[in-house]
C-alpha cells in the first residue's frame, strides 16, 4: 500500500470515528420522527481554519431567511472538530419547513472575514429518516475574491470620439461565478451605464478569463475628461472595478485602432507549416468614414523581409469596423504577429486621425515543437510454415503493451542495442544528453525543449523501464504524450552509432534517436479514444539526410 492510499484509509478510519461519536450524542438534538444532519468541512486551500466559523442550512423552497445554524468544530453541536451538526427542520405551526423523503436541503459556510463556501445541496432520504441523522455533502472553505480587471481598450488619458470600443479582460480569481460585468462613464453632470453577462453566460472556475467587449457613442456626452469605470460582480456578491481617465473630443476625425483581443487566428494551435489565415478587426470609432485604409501584417521585428505579404486595404466606415486577414505558415516556437494600419508618411500616415497612437498592436502566436500522433491498431497476420501451418497469429485485440517507435526515416535503427537517452552505455546517469539533443533539433531555445519537458535542468522528471525486442531498458525517461496521464513518449538512443567510443549519446556521433510509447486498447487521450498517442518532435525528421520530410513508425508486436 503506498503512502497516499494508507493516508485515505486513515482519513476513512477516522471519519468513521467521527460518526460513531456523533451518534451517541444525536439523541440530545434530534427532533421526533426527523433526522439530524452531521456534516465534515475541509480548511481552506491556504490552511485556514475552518472551525469556528458557522455553517447555515436552508430549504430552496422557502427561501434562505428560514433556516438554522450552527458553529463548526468543537464549540459547536457536534464537539468535534471541522464537524457541525443540525437538527432537520420542525417549525410549527405550519409543516411546510418539516424534513421528508426527497425534501431539497441546501447549506454553505456563512462569510466571515471573506471565507465562504460553494452553495451545497443533499436529498432527504427514507434511511435517514429511519436511521435518524443524515451525512450531508463534504464543503471546502473558500476566500471569495472578487474578479481582476485589465483595461486593453481605450488606454489610460487618452483621447476618444465617436463610437468608442471598451474592452477589457476579467479575471476569475475565486471558485465562484463572475455574474455581471458592466461599465460607467460619470462626472459631476453626466452619467450612462451598461451590463453585460459574461459570453452570456456567468465565468465560472478559478482563474478563467475572458474579453469583455462593448461600445458606447461618445457624442451623448459634451467633450471633457471623464472617468471610465468597469465593474465585475462574483455570484456571492463580491464586486470589484478598475478605472480610467479619458477625454472626449468629437473633433469629426476618423480615428483607426485595432486591439490585440480581436487579432484572430483560423487556428489558435496549429503545427509547424500548417497554412493558416490571421484576421485583424479594425474599428473606426471616429466622425467620419475612411474609404481606404492599408493594413499591414508582420511576422517579428518590423522590417521589409518579414512583412506577410500581400498588404490588404480595406474601408472601414464611421462608427463601424472591418475584417482583413492574410494567410500565414508558421514556424516552430513562438511568433509574434503584429499589425499596423494606415503605416505611410512616417509614424502619422496618410489619414488625419484624432488619435494616432492605436494604429499597431502585436500578439504571440505559439506553435509547439512537436508533432502529436494518435490513432488505431488494427488488422492480423499469420506467419506460417510451408507445409501451411500457421506458427503465429496476430491481430489487433492483442495490442495493448505493445511498443511503438518513431525515428528519423533516414535512421538505421539496431533495436537490440536501444538504451535510454539520459544514460550511457553502462546505464550510468550522464546529464547532457538532453540539451545535446535540442542542439540537433534546432528546439535548445524552446519554452518546451526536450531538455525543459523531459528533465529538471539535468535529471529525468519521470523514469519507466520498456521491454523492446525482449531487452530490458531501464530508467528510460519520459513525458505525459499530451495533457492525459493514459499514454506516455520516452526517448532512446541506438548504441550501436557510437562511432566514436565514448559509451554515450552526443552530437559528434548523432546516434540515432527513437521515440518510444506503449499502445493502450481504446484508452481516453486528448483528442479522444484511441489504441496510442505519441509526441515527436516535428525536426525528428530532419534529424539526419538526405530525407527531412518523414518519419518512420515500427510497431513491436507482443
Amino acid at each position: 500500500m503506498n503512502i497516499h492510499t494508507i493516508r485515505k484509509e486513515n482519513e476513512r478510519m477516522m471519519y468513521g470515528a467521527v460518526i460513531i461519536f456523533l451518534l451517541l450524542i444525536l439523541s440530545s438534538y434530534q427532533s421526533e420522527g426527523l433526522p439530524v444532519i452531521i456534516g465534515f468541512v475541509l480548511n481552506a486551500s491556504n490552511g485556514t481554519d475552518a472551525n469556528n466559523y458557522s455553517i447555515v442550512m436552508w430549504q430552496p423552497v422557502n427561501g434562505r431567511s428560514v433556516n438554522q445554524t450552527d458553529m463548526i468544530g468543537e464549540y459547536g453541536a457536534s464537539a468535534l472538530g471541522n464537524n457541525w451538526l443540525i437538527d432537520c427542520f420542525d417549525d410549527p405551526p405550519t409543516n411546510n419547513n418539516d424534513c421528508d423523503v426527497d425534501d431539497v436541503l441546501n447549506f454553505e459556510i456563512i462569510e466571515q472575514n471573506g471565507f465562504t463556501s460553494l452553495t451545497m445541496n443533499f436529498t432527504i432520504s427514507q434511511d435517514m429518516i429511519d436511521m435518524g441523522f443524515g451525512e450531508a455533502p463534504n464543503v471546502s472553505m473558500d476566500f471569495n475574491f472578487g474578479p481582476n480587471i485589465t483595461f486593453w481598450n481605450p488606454e489610460n488619458l487618452s483621447t476618444i470620439s465617436g463610437l468608442q470600443l471598451v474592452n477589457a479582460s476579467v479575471q476569475n480569481l475565486s471558485r465562484f461565478n463572475v455574474s455581471t460585468v458592466w461599465y460607467s462613464i460619470d462626472n459631476r453632470t453626466e452619467n450612462h451605464t451598461k451590463e453585460a453577462q459574461p459570453g452570456n453566460s456567468t465565468l465560472p472556475m478559478h482563474v478563467n478569463t475572458f474579453y469583455y467587449n462593448d461600445t458606447f457613442d461618445t457624442t451623448l456626452f459634451p467633450d471633457g475628461q471623464y472617468l471610465l469605470w468597469v465593474y465585475a460582480n462574483s455570484s456571492r456578491g463580491k464586486w470589484s472595478y478598475n478605472l480610467l481617465n479619458i477625454t472626449i473630443n468629437n473633433t469629426g476625425k476618423a480615428d483607426l485602432l485595432v486591439n490585440f483581443t480581436t487579432i484572430n487566428f483560423s487556428d489558435p494551435e496549429p503545427y509547424e507549416g500548417e497554412n493558416i489565415t490571421i484576421f485583424a478587426t479594425v474599428f473606426n470609432p471616429g466622425g467620419i468614414d475612411v474609404p481606404e485604409v492599408t493594413v499591414l501584417f508582420y511576422d517579428g521585428e518590423l522590417i521589409p523581409e518579414n512583412l506577410i505579404l500581400p498588404n490588404r486595404t480595406i474601408g472601414v466606415a464611421a462608427g463601424k469596423s472591418n475584417i482583413t486577414n492574410v494567410s500565414y505558415t508558421p514556424r516552430m516556437g513562438s511568433a509574434n504577429i503584429t499589425v499596423i494600419l494606415d503605416p505611410s508618411l512616417s509614424d502619422y500616415g496618410l489619414i488625419d486621425e484624432s488619435n494616432e497612437s492605436n494604429n499597431l498592436v502585436n500578439t504571440t502566436l505559439f506553435v509547439p515543437a512537436y508533432t502529436f500522433f494518435v490513432g488505431n491498431l488494427s488488422g492480423s497476420f499469420s506467419l506460417g510454415s510451408s507445409g501451411g501451418s500457421n506458427l503465429i497469429i496476430w491481430n489487433a485485440s492483442t495490442i495493448s503493451g505493445s511498443n511503438i517507435l518513431v525515428a528519423d526515416s533516414d535512421s538505421l535503427l539496431s533495436f537490440t542495442s536501444l538504451k535510454a537517452l539520459g544514460r550511457d552505455s553502462a546505464g550510468l546517469f550522464v546529464e547532457n544528453d538532453f540539451s545535446e539533443l535540442d542542439d540537433l533539433l534546432d528546439m535548445e531555445n524552446f519554452s518546451d525543449s526536450l531538455n525543459i519537458t523531459y528533465t529538471a535542468f539535468g535529471p529525468p522528471k519521470n523514469m519507466t523501464n520498456f521491454t523492446v525486442f525482449s531487452t530490458l531498458i531501464t530508467n528510460v525517461s519520459y513525458a505525459n504524450s499530451t495533457n492525459t496521464s493514459g499514454f506516455i513518449t520516452g526517448i532512446l538512443w541506438d548504441t550501436d552509432d557510437d562511432v566514436g567510443g565514448d559509451g554515450q549519446f552526443d552530437s559528434a556521433d548523432q546516434e540515432d534517436i527513437v521515440f518510444i510509447t506503449r499502445a493502450q486498447a481504446s484508452s481516453q487521450g486528448a483528442y479522444g479514444v484511441y489504441d496510442y498517442e505519441v509526441r515527436v518532435p516535428a525536426n525528428l525528421r530532419r534529424y539526419k539526410s538526405p530525407d527531412t520530410t518523414t518519419v518512420t513508425f515500427f510497431i513491436e508486436i507482443i
